[in-house]
């Protein structure tokens, strides 16, 4: 499935770049996801893209994953940048289709993002659209948004003990951040995680 480009499986391939896992287990490669509880029906949206009969699994009383054993998946989802250990070496494709693009970050965002609306003193009112991940990650991030015209702010999150490093990228310019979303394609039918799907839909209408 992983192996044509629509934008259905663009999603999934950005989203699988955020919060999935590629790992061999005995020469076989093993495909997982991990969520919180809160967000099992994502799960059960990706099962069924997939065509897994494979369990949601209760890992502990924080975390819900699904995995399952693909040689064809792993060798598919490579080609969208999703590989082993891809928090330290991972790498967005310099050759995605412009018309998955948005696609494959809306589900980038959907997995290693947040969109947030922030009421301050005084009635004022924050949008705001983040994203963290590796700096290979947020820099090709922050250069696809700084081309369409999106202002971004990037910081350091955290240096790791073997020193891998953690950025955060992030729009809040409030007459851009609808604009984003737009062109993120949450205001569409294509496939997005509900609660993240819910608050870009209000900041769109509050927009209109």
């Amino acid at each position: 499935m992983f192996s044509h480009e629509t934008p259905e499986v663009a999603y999934w391939a950005g989203f699988l770049m955020a919060d999935g896992n590629v790992y061999y287990d005995k020469g076989s490669p093993v495909i997982s996801v991990g969520l919180s509880p809160k967000d099992k029906d994502h799960l059960e949206k990706l099962r069924g893209f997939i065509g897994c009969t494979n369990p949601i699994n209760t890992r502990k009383p924080t975390a819900v994953s699904l995995s399952f054993h693909s040689q064809r998946v792993a060798d598919d989802l490579s080609r969208w940048g999703v590989v082993p250990r891809k928090t330290y070496v991972g790498q967005l494709p310099d050759d995605i289709p412009d018309g998955l693009l948005s696609h494959y970050l809306r589900g980038l965002i959907d997995g290693d993002g947040s969109i947030f609306i922030t009421k301050k003193t005084a009635g004022c009112t924050l949008w705001r659209l983040s994203l963290t991940n590796n700096a290979a990650v947020v820099n090709r991030v922050h250069s696809i948004f700084e081309d369409l015209g999106f202002h971004c702010y990037k910081y350091l999150v955290r240096v790791g003990k073997t020193g891998h490093e953690t950025y955060t990228l992030a729009v809040q310019r409030k007459a851009q951040v609808p604009r984003l979303l737009q062109w993120l394609g949450y205001a569409e039918d294509g496939p997005s995680l509900d609660r993240k799907a819910a608050t870009a839909r209000t900041i769109l209408s509050f927009a209109d």
